[in-house]
């Protein structure tokens, strides 16, 4: 949601900068292309679209790769422990990153970040 609604901002507003975590692939090659060039992804020094992921996170490798989903924007992989350093910045020939763990679905990688566990709201 994040992503389509920055895309959708940024036909209005100049220079919106879009932070994503965990998220799934979004559209197909097309979309991918409009938004990497409508947020000056296609390096980590120019980019304003940020998309954090996790150790093995499944919800990146949602919906399959197979069906025409690709993935926009420059990836910073983060694995644990978390510390200076084990963030890594993925441009799409690393086989370290995020999608290449296999993760699947959402799992214990998915709902924490940075050592902080999203969990479930307590009323």
């Amino acid at each position: 949601m994040a992503a389509i609604t920055a895309s959708q901002l940024s036909a209005t507003y100049e220079h919106v900068t879009l932070y994503t975590f965990g998220e799934p692939r979004t559209g197909n090659l097309a979309y991918a292309l409009y938004m990497n060039e409508n947020f000056e992804a296609t390096s980590p020094e120019t980019t304003r679209f940020f998309r954090v992921t996790h150790g093995n996170d499944g919800i990146p490798n949602l919906p399959p790769a197979e069906q025409g989903y690709v993935h926009s924007g420059v990836e910073y992989w983060s694995v644990d422990p978390h510390r200076p350093g084990s963030t890594s910045v993925c441009t799409g020939n690393e086989v370290q990153c995020c999608e290449a763990q296999g993760g699947q679905g959402v799992n214990e990688d998915h709902i924490t970040y940075f050592g902080m566990a999203s969990g479930a709201c307590s009323w």
